[in-house]
């Protein structure tokens, strides 16, 4: 199983809205964004130098590779105007 799969990323972050965030969930725009970033920024979280509650429960398992997978993922959602 990927990070992909195993986290909420889709929920947080759903395709079906073009890669925008989520103003509600305070989720930023993340489509396209550098995998380095992506990764550390997953890192930050889990380590507890970022915090977000929200977050914790889908990350807390997750391993590096599937940051990767994540980061991958990430960087392949197009921006689409939004609806």
């Amino acid at each position: 199983m990927t990070g992909v799969q195993t986290c909420a990323l889709p929920i947080c972050f759903p395709v079906t809205i073009g890669g925008h965030g989520i103003v509600e969930k305070q989720a930023p725009l993340l489509a396209g964004q550098a995998e380095w970033y992506v990764v550390s920024q997953l890192n930050a979280f889990k380590n507890g130098l970022r915090k977000n509650e929200a977050m914790m429960p889908f990350l807390k398992d997750l391993t590096e590779q599937d940051f990767k997978d994540v980061a991958e993922y990430i960087k392949l959602l197009r921006v689409t105007a939004k609806p």
